[in-house]
């Protein structure tokens, strides 16, 4: 797997065990490229291979109680007022 030369990238600094140092320069050599590329495909591949409910987005299923007297079908379309209803009732607003 490639990443592109227009990628954006951020410097971050990792420490690795002595072995995985040693064995990830070998590996970079044998392949002709950079450490940094070959760790940057290596995160790649584990986010890409993380299940469904490991991702934060996941969270936000069932969070909104569409059972009271707002409709389930409109929580469609009215899905933003019913987001700020529920975050508001978990987090509310301090006076003062």
């Amino acid at each position: 797997m490639m990443i592109g030369a227009m990628t954006e990238h951020v410097a971050f600094q990792v420490q690795l065990t002595t072995s995985q140092h040693r064995r990830l320069k070998e590996l970079a050599a044998t392949r002709g490229a950079s450490m940094g590329s070959l760790i940057r495909e290596s995160v790649t591949e584990y986010l890409n291979d993380l299940p469904v409910e490991d991702d934060p987005a996941f969270g936000i299923i069932g969070l909104i109680d569409d059972s009271g007297d707002k409709p389930h079908g409109s929580v469609a379309i009215h899905h933003d007022e019913y987001l700020a209803d529920a975050l508001e009732a978990e987090f509310p607003r301090r006076n003062g």
